[in-house]
């Protein structure tokens, strides 16, 4: 059975969600990751979501992320899931060394899932992160 309640979302692009998260927490040190490298960072399959928008710390010493993806069809939530969770273990082997304390904040790494709309968070403010996300889809 499909996810009956897709079609009546709102249709905001990815990188308006990020941009409104970013802006009401006035975090200024993330970079946006350019759309022809994110292969550089999640292996996601063009046929699984439609829409995203990705920022990484600006410093290579923080492992700080804010993603947003849009899936094609929100029943494919759990394949897109166990990517994400890929990413977080790849990317939280590069600080294991580097720096503890940024990968335990890496492993605290949160996701939260509405619709077709998926956000991933790593920083600090976790909770308010996910009360913006769900405000603006409301």
């Amino acid at each position: 059975m499909r996810y009956q309640n897709y079609k009546e979302e709102p249709d905001i692009p990815a990188h308006e969600i990020t941009k409104q998260i970013l802006s009401e927490l006035s975090i200024t040190d993330m970079t946006a990751v350019p759309y022809g490298q994110l292969s550089r960072h999640y292996d996601l399959p063009s046929f699984l979501i439609r829409d995203f928008s990705v920022y990484m710390s600006s410093s290579a010493n923080r492992g700080d992320e804010l993603a947003c993806f849009r899936l094609w069809d929100p029943m494919d939530y759990p394949d897109l899931e166990q990517l994400i969770a890929t990413h977080i273990e790849i990317k939280s082997q590069g600080f294991k060394e580097l720096s503890p304390t940024e990968y335990d904040k890496i492993q605290q790494y949160r996701i939260e899932w509405k619709g077709s709309y998926v956000l991933v968070y790593i920083g600090n403010n976790p909770d308010t992160v996910s009360k913006i996300f769900y405000t603006i889809l409301a």
